[in-house]
């Protein structure tokens, strides 16, 4: 559970959103559910994936593979006990991700899954 709740934030984070955590339980009679709180993020959960101005124009196939090698590594990061929240952690994340291709992203996430055994 914990791993599917980091992947789901390292997604949002991933598309420069902050995640919204709302809690949920049934309600007194038990026969509906109701909002029981809501979980600021903090400061820093927004990231800013600032583009540069002159960048070309990628396909939206080439947009799916950099925001999936991104979810692969945040999500290893968060498995390795690594949270990125800061604006400068996802600028690092993001210079990698732009600079590697699938399989290096892969065999990243592969390690950092390992250094937390």
């Amino acid at each position: 559970m914990d791993r599917a709740i980091a992947a789901m934030i390292g997604t949002v984070q991933a598309r420069g959103e902050a995640p919204l955590i709302e809690i949920w339980g049934p309600s007194g009679g038990g026969d509906d559910w109701q909002r029981l709180d809501t979980l600021d993020p903090g400061p820093g959960a927004a990231l800013s994936r600032e583009v540069p101005k002159e960048q070309r124009q990628r396909s939206a196939r080439e947009e799916r593979l950099i925001d999936r090698r991104h979810q692969v590594l945040t999500s290893a990061l968060a498995c390795a006990g690594i949270s990125i929240g800061q604006p400068e952690d996802d600028a690092a994340l993001t210079c990698l991700v732009d600079a590697v291709d699938e399989d290096t992203a892969r065999r990243l996430a592969h390690w950092l899954s390992q250094a937390n055994r």
